[in-house]
């Protein structure tokens, strides 16, 4: 590995594949010697029995116990005895714990707090964010054990979603599905017609619109229609017809619908979609949706030109409401993510495009790791292993 301060270190183990922890104190080392953990700085080495890094913590089993340590070096104290460690589910951040031991399921948060009971499921898993759990079929638990179960309303065969305090579902009404919004905060809850032909819908980020995609005929994956409806239970809206995959930006403000008959659709809050302004030359029919920049930024969206002759895709720059603006990246430079509002593209060199000024970052990168904590870009070339500032934010 190597180290700002102290340049390479051999950590002195025959290892296949090495990564930190998602914190960045920790290294974990895999392959034919075993599997070891240090610190982030290389010191410390000593085999894995194995620990696992959640949060700011170092969680292991003892015997059956799942035990937990703030670092290497220091005592582990119980978090669940063995005969209590069925099914424990750990929040993202290792602060909440809920687990189903015989006599039923409890929550722990935090971690050491009493136990509050909660509904029994057969499958658990949190939130992203770690601000709720979810139990299969279709109960919410929040961190002060609070369930809200739609178990006698969901329609069967369907599921439900949340987005913040905001859950959707669908329910069987009398003249066919039934779309349900509830605010669990406000105590709210607005009721209306699923679109036509609806088998399912997806809740914006912001849980402001309900977007549904209805087959256009009996091959699943065949083109699909997309309709939305603000979750206010407007009317639905149709978006686009033969689209054959879509993607919506994390504000929601976007929905991109990509065709391979024709240029894409773009809705832009709620319309219906618009196709995309070509420039001349550029055939964006490639059946791959837009790849938005995050909010906030340059309003800018990935898309997907085919190559001459119609061999592959690569990878252009234009507006995200389909306008234009379109910024041609060297050939073959794919836009493989956002890091902020900068868009990474690679083929062989490094480029960094922010709003419509693209630079080169590096020459002959054989391929690229982001260190977002340390604002870097690391990538081996032909002086070893390198690195450059990542452009932000």
């Amino acid at each position: 590995m190597v180290a700002a301060a102290s340049g390479s270190l051999a950590l002195g183990v025959s290892g296949r594949s090495a990564e930190f922890s998602h914190d960045g104190r920790f290294l974990f080392v895999y392959g034919a010697s075993g599997r070891f953990i240090a610190r982030a700085d290389g010191t410390r080495l000593r085999p894995n029995p194995p620990y696992s890094s959640v949060g700011r913590w170092l969680y292991s089993s003892r015997g059956g116990d799942l035990v937990r340590q703030p670092d290497l070096d220091e005592d582990a104290s119980l978090v669940l005895a063995a005969t209590d460690n069925a099914g424990a589910v750990l929040s993202p951040d290792g602060e909440a714990i809920a687990y189903c031991p015989s006599s039923g399921c409890f929550l722990q948060s935090p971690i050491g707090a009493s136990p509050r009971p909660i509904p029994s499921g057969t499958v658990m898993w949190w939130a992203p964010e770690g601000t709720w759990l979810f139990i299969d079929p279709c109960t919410f638990v929040d961190l002060t054990g609070r369930s809200t179960s739609i178990c006698d309303s969901i329609a069967p065969g369907t599921w439900a979603q949340r987005a913040g305090d905001t859950v959707a579902f669908l329910s069987v009404g009398s003249a066919g599905l039934d779309v349900h919004v509830r605010n669990l905060a406000a105590s709210t809850e607005v009721v209306f017609p699923a679109a036509p032909s609806a088998k399912g819908f997806l809740l914006s980020p912001d849980a402001r619109f309900v977007v549904s995609a209805i087959a256009e005929s009996t091959d699943p994956a065949g083109p699909v229609t997309v309709m939305e409806a603000s979750s206010n239970g407007a009317p639905w809206t149709t978006l686009g017809f033969h689209v054959d995959r879509w993607s919506m930006s994390a504000d929601s403000r976007f929905v991109g619908m990509a065709r391979l008959q024709g240029q894409p659709r773009i809705s832009v809050d709620g319309a219906s979609g618009v196709e995309v302004v070509g420039a001349p030359g550029l055939d964006l029919s490639g059946g791959l949706p837009p790849m938005f920049e995050p909010a906030g930024g340059f309003g800018k969206a990935v898309f997907y030109e085919w190559d001459p002759g119609r061999t592959g895709l690569h990878s252009v720059i234009g507006n995200a409401d389909g306008s234009g603006d379109w910024l041609r990246l060297p050939r073959g430079a794919d836009c493989l993510e956002w890091r902020g509002h900068t868009a990474l593209c690679w083929n062989g060199n490094l480029y960094a495009v922010r709003g419509e000024q693209p630079g080169l970052l590096a020459r002959a990168a054989d391929g690229y790791k982001v260190a977002p904590t340390a604002g870097k870009i690391f990538f081996v070339g032909p002086a070893g292993l390198s690195s450059v500032d990542l452009p932000g934010p």
